[in-house]
């Protein structure tokens, strides 16, 4: 397809507007998370978006929304005021071409409409889930969804996956939500028992889902999930069950603290993102964790077709 383009007068050389507009309807729609995470992959880094990051981690207050909401709308009316366009495209659109076709703005940058023709790679699709039962030890499970999606975007193969919208305080009707999406790696971070997870009831309190309720709701998953991550303590009974369906479980035998349990995902989520195969992946988990209390042994254990996996 070929364009009409009227070149204008410019001073700067940024092609599109930081879309501001979509986080503010991220945060009218209560997605905080992804609206940080928006807006971390632009590099905000002001003083107040730092302090509100850090009172959205530790219990935000009532009226946060709308302070957040203030806070993008002042950047975005900021942004508005510095970015002018490069190039105007008229609406005249004359018959086919080549769909590949680059045109250059007036800072020579080139600007590409992509082919038709370009199959999207399938990308690995990451689910996070969490409980914390208001009648529960509390857990610090912001900070350790965020972390680890800051460790992934580090790794040199971090455009291979995708993190799909997390889940916390999650229920059983959550659970089997999240689970319909079929998610390729599952993280679980919360309490668990010798009989199952323990998830929230609709109420906020604890509700186990016993190894029984978990079987069937990840059976039709054979083939889907390749690896599952359970970040909490008691979880080895559920970890040799649910790898029967041909898939890396990993959970932890013992009670494990919340600081030991973080690093060792945070170096295993950025060895996948640095494409290591899982053994290397895990390996790297093992090294943070040493390192955070060398002379503790992990507790974890490893399992792949209801088998254990030495370490």
């Amino acid at each position: 397809m070929f364009f009409d383009l009227l070149l204008v007068n410019c001073t700067t050389q940024t092609l599109n507007p930081i879309p501001m507009q979509n986080i503010i309807d991220l945060i009218s729609n209560l997605q905080i998370y992804d609206a940080i995470d928006e807006l971390d992959d632009l590099g905000i880094d002001t003083p107040e978006y730092q302090q509100l990051k850090e009172e959205y981690d530790n219990g935000a207050k009532p009226d946060f929304v709308p302070r957040f909401k203030k806070l993008v709308e002042k950047l975005g009316y900021k942004d508005k005021q510095e970015i002018k366009p490069i190039v105007k495209i008229k609406n005249t659109l004359h018959n086919q071409g080549n769909n590949n076709t680059i045109f250059q703005g007036l800072n020579n940058s080139n600007v590409t409409i992509g082919s038709s023709n370009n199959k999207k790679k399938d990308l690995v699709k990451i689910l996070f889930m969490a409980a914390n039962p208001k009648n529960t030890q509390s857990l610090n499970l912001n900070t350790e969804y965020r972390s680890l999606q800051q460790e992934m975007r580090q790794g040199s193969k971090r455009d291979e996956f995708e993190w799909l919208s997390p889940i916390f305080a999650a229920t059983l009707t959550e659970m089997m939500r999240g689970l319909n999406q079929q998610p390729n790696i599952i993280h679980f971070s919360g309490h668990g028992l010798n009989k199952g997870l323990v998830l929230e009831d609709e109420n906020a309190y604890a509700q186990v889902v016993s190894n029984e309720m978990l079987d069937l709701l990840f059976k039709d998953l054979s083939g889907i999930v390749k690896i599952v991550v359970l970040n909490c303590c008691y979880s080895t009974a559920q970890a040799e069950f649910l790898s029967k369906i041909g898939c890396y479980v990993l959970g932890y035998n013992t009670p494990v603290g919340d600081k030991i349990a973080q690093s060792f995902a945070k170096g295993f989520y950025l060895g996948l993102s640095d494409g290591k195969d899982f053994k290397a992946a895990l390996n790297s988990g093992r090294v943070l964790a040493m390192g955070e209390q060398p002379k503790d042994k992990l507790p974890l254990s490893v399992w792949k077709d209801g088998l254990p996996i030495e370490l």
